[in-house]
């Protein structure tokens, strides 16, 4: 796995998992980006 969201509805958060880095917690985020793993629109 390359990247990863766990998306908490009930605490409006979002946890972004990526290969050898730590977990990135974002609040209420708007949008999220795939990166360089999911293509873009």
């Amino acid at each position: 796995m390359r990247l990863g969201w766990l998306i908490n509805r009930k605490n409006q958060q979002v946890e972004i998992y990526r290969v050898g880095k730590d977990v990135e917690i974002l609040d209420s985020p708007d949008r999220l980006s795939g990166e360089d793993v999911l293509p873009k629109n």
